[in-house]
């Protein structure tokens, strides 16, 4: 994901500055997409006894803990052909909503392509923390402390 940012990142960055002349409209939508790439995309995730949070600059993603069935860690495998229905496929993150025929529809907030963990709450949630197993057992142990 790092590689696409930094390639798509630029290609905007360049357009927006050589369209800012002459184009000012077309600058600024420019300049907006990248905005709201980067406010949308998912920085990290914590959990503490009442919610987990993707945490992000805009519009946190907040999960109830008690509305969590299940969570545990999810093979990259099971990701494969899942289809992007609207969101980033690696601007900043992947993150959006996306469907697959192992998982049906999810929501997903990846900061990187590997690690994955699966929230689910009737609606599932695909995500990257940097220690998965760590991750899954913090989400366990604050479900059971209710």
């Amino acid at each position: 994901m790092t590689i696409v940012t930094c390639v798509a990142g630029v290609m905007l960055l360049a357009a927006v500055v050589s369209t800012a002349g002459g184009h000012p409209l077309l600058a600024t939508l420019l300049a907006a997409v990248l905005v709201c790439a980067a406010g949308f995309a998912p920085r990290g995730y914590t959990v503490d006894r009442s919610e987990l949070v993707v945490q992000r600059w805009v519009l946190p993603v907040k999960i109830p803990v008690r509305s969590i069935r299940h969570t545990a860690t999810l093979d990259a495998k099971e990701l494969r052909g899942a289809i992007r229905t609207f969101g980033s496929g690696g601007l900043f993150g992947i993150y959006g909503r996306f469907w697959s025929r192992k998982l049906g529809h999810f929501r997903m907030y990846a900061t990187r392509s590997r690690g994955f963990v699966v929230v689910d709450t009737g609606t599932r949630f695909v995500l990257t923390p940097n220690s998965p197993a760590a991750f899954v057992e913090a989400v366990e142990r604050a479900r059971n402390a209710r």
